[in-house]
């Protein structure tokens, strides 16, 4: 029987091939985010786990995919927020602001009908 709990771990280059990103970007962000922290094997080279290619796999969303900055995203993961559930609730919120910009722009319409018609 095979063990389901025995965690995995990944060199540099399997994790740069996984997410489709270079090393450097990897090693850069390091310095940007705290969040990331990589253990260093016997040889001094870096080995990810799962948690560190979903962490790793966040960062590259929020800057690559949602253009944010490094400061947004740094401040993003700090308050743990989920961006797909913000970006929701702020899509919501602009709803309500078209259809209440939309309502008092037809009242504005007919308010100035009335006066003209006077």
């Amino acid at each position: 029987m095979r063990e389901t709990n025995r965690q995995s771990f990944y060199k540099m280059k399997e994790v740069c091939v996984k997410l489709g990103i270079e090393a450097h970007v990897i090693r850069f962000w390091e310095k940007e985010f705290p969040q990331l922290h990589f253990r260093k094997n016997s040889s001094g080279h870096r080995i990810f786990t799962d948690r560190d290619l979903d962490l790793l796999g966040k960062i590259q969303d929020l800057l690559h995919n949602r253009g944010m900055t490094i400061e947004g995203a740094r401040s993003m993961l700090k308050k743990g927020k989920d961006p797909s559930r913000q970006q929701a609730n702020l899509n919501m919120k602009l709803l309500k602001v078209k259809s209440l910009a939309r309502e008092a722009r037809e009242y504005t319409e007919e308010l100035i009908k009335s006066l003209d018609s006077e």
